[in-house]
């Protein structure tokens, strides 16, 4: 009984579990471009120098608090199970056979899109796997197709979890994965 009512109040945050990485992308991208600015103008632009530094403290006070809850292995393990579960429910852009362009099929758009907003994560002795449902009726249908495959995939990747089945929680299918 406790553990569903901890279910019930789990929500998915995909902004805060995307975070650190975002976070490092910018400060990583600051960086260059102030390089290039010093290496081709030997002009310094004291704004952007600032904007980096504050991305650089930004980072580092996330990284700290994760290596000081030891959640950063959780959070790489996270970070490589989220990347897999795209690859396994990715639909592949189809090309034309005789131009070689590839071809616009709107609904296969509209389900990456949302699947993009799709994560895992480790938390504690717990494996959370949200999926997002489409808003699209077709698209919804081709994310039920390829919840079974999910489903065996999830079930052979780790054999230390029992899994729940998908249950949804508002526009997410949930599946939890307890040690």
């Amino acid at each position: 009984m406790k553990n569903k009512k901890t279910i019930q109040k789990l929500q998915p945050n995909v902004t805060m579990f995307y975070l650190p990485v975002i976070t490092f992308s910018s400060t990583i991208v600051l960086i260059m471009i102030n390089w290039c600015i010093y290496h081709f103008n030997h002009n310094i632009v004291t704004q952007l120098l600032l904007l980096t530094g504050i991305f650089v403290v930004g980072f580092l006070i996330i990284f700290i608090n994760q290596l000081a809850n030891k959640k950063l292995l959780s959070y790489l393990r996270s970070l490589v199970l989220t990347q897999q579960i795209h690859q396994m429910l990715k639909i592949p852009k189809e090309s034309n056979d005789y131009t070689g362009k590839p071809e616009i099929n709107v609904v296969a758009n509209i389900y990456n899109a949302y699947l993009r907003q799709s994560y895992a994560e480790y938390e504690n002795n717990k494996l959370y796997i949200w999926i997002r449902i489409p808003n699209n009726i077709s698209a919804q249908k081709l994310l039920d197709e390829r919840l079974n495959n999910l489903r065996e995939s999830i079930d052979n990747y780790d054999d230390n979890y029992s899994f729940s089945n998908f249950e949804r929680k508002g526009n997410y299918y949930l599946r939890v994965g307890t040690k």
